[in-house]
């Protein structure tokens, strides 16, 4: 049988209550007759009936999450509602941390090394990486959805570096010719980045050939690489308020 720490934890809240509740009135029986000690006995009665409420909501939250998730374990629930949504959140949310392949309109930015005369050197892209990021905060101003380098998915986890002669996006080694993919309104996208003086003017100042072509069937790769949180933990609102309602309990013991 699986143990529902949330539930002990609340079992534990409302003995604890109990426990005050008690006490409380112990208090009060050895008490009347004295202002002081009447005055306290109001707070604390104030105070108790303060846990009582936030243990009423906490308990009505619980409740409903319970109702939700017999919902989600019905028999058939392929073919539920509940189901149904549940799913389509959960494909929201994979698109948005980029862990599901994408296709849509949108477009494709060509950048590639300058066409050198005689005699002449570039750096090349790897010594320009602030450009390639500039054009990808263009982008991602312009209302992008999705982006890819390379066929490299770009997300907020995505490092892009420079390595010797080339650069490195998340990790995987590629060079020029860069090819940025971005699914979203062509239209925006595209008059931010051939905007007057914008990213695209700047790339062709450093002699960088550009091109920017709009498509409607482009295909930008899922994310593939895992994302392991060190230092960020998922706040639990159940387990936040029993241990606010602990916190009240221990306080009350405090008071008494």
């Amino acid at each position: 049988m699986k143990i529902d720490k949330k539930k002990i934890l609340l079992f534990v809240s409302c003995i604890l209550i109990g426990l005050a509740i008690t006490m409380q009135l112990k208090t009060v029986k050895k008490t009347v007759g004295n202002p002081l000690n009447v005055k306290r006995v109001q707070e604390l009665a104030q105070r108790v009936k303060s846990l009582e409420e936030e243990r009423d909501g906490l308990l009505q939250k619980l409740d409903d999450a319970e109702d939700k998730l017999r919902e989600y374990e019905k028999p058939g629930s392929s073919n539920n509602e509940v189901a149904k949504k549940l799913y389509e959140e959960t494909e929201k949310y994979k698109m948005i941390a980029g862990y599901t392949d994408l296709k849509g309109k949108g477009i494709i930015l060509t950048i590639d090394e300058p066409k050198l005369a005689d005699g002449e050197v570039s750096f090349g892209i790897q010594n320009d990486i602030d450009l390639l990021l500039s054009a990808i905060s263009v982008l991602n101003s312009a209302g992008a959805e999705a982006i890819s380098i390379n066929e490299v998915r770009y997300t907020s986890f995505t490092e892009i570096v420079s390595a010797g002669k080339h650069i490195e996006v998340g990790g995987v080694s590629t060079s020029a010719p860069i090819v940025i993919k971005a699914i979203g309104d062509a239209g925006t996208m595209q008059s931010a980045i051939e905007f007057k003086g914008g990213i695209k003017d700047e790339l062709q100042n450093y002699n960088y050939q550009v091109v920017l072509t709009v498509r409607d069937d482009i295909v930008i790769p899922r994310y593939k690489k895992s994302i392991d949180f060190l230092y960020a933990k998922p706040v639990y609102e159940v387990q936040e308020w029993c241990i606010r309602l602990n916190a009240y309990c221990l306080s009350l013991f405090t008071w008494l």
